[in-house]
């Protein structure tokens, strides 16, 4: 999960409302989250206008967008539920944003000594493989696609 944190299995739907007991045991409503995200953040808030977004069900790429200057999520076209979803997990804390910048710069780094030397395709074949198993793989996704390359 990265950042200090541990991934756990938790409440979307928080099992403290008694709005959502019924929702307790159902395998629909247990996530793999991080844990600070969720302890820290959300706790047991929800709103039930626009709920935090389901990564089971909602396409996130739809909703979210990571700018790769700041850091920071965004929502697309000012999505209520993507701003739920960023305010309630803490998704722009401070270590987050610092995390995905150091992650820019060092990858732009290391792509542009690779395009000095016409490795930039093999270097970003690299990265393709390695990206799932690294913290932030989407993070590793936006910045390949920002280079132009095409797996």
């Amino acid at each position: 999960m990265g950042v200090s944190s541990y991934g756990r299995i938790e409440h979307l739907k928080p099992k403290s409302n008694p709005q959502f007991y019924q929702y307790t045991f159902d395998w629909d409503n247990l996530h793999w989250c991080c844990e600070i995200c969720n302890t820290s953040y959300k706790k047991a808030q929800w709103n039930f206008q626009y709920p935090v977004l389901d990564p089971s069900k909602d396409e996130i790429d739809n909703f979210l967008k990571l700018n790769l200057t700041t850091g920071e999520y965004e929502a697309m076209e000012n999505n209520r539920r993507a701003q739920t979803t960023i305010n309630h997990t803490g998704l722009n804390r401070n270590n987050l944003v610092k995390a995905r910048r150091r992650i820019v710069i060092r990858f732009l780094k290391d792509y542009k000594a690779h395009l000095s030397c016409g490795n930039e395709r093999s270097f970003c074949n690299e990265w393709e493989l390695l990206k799932e198993d690294m913290d932030y793989p989407s993070l590793y996704e936006e910045l390949i696609h920002s280079v132009g390359f095409k797996s």
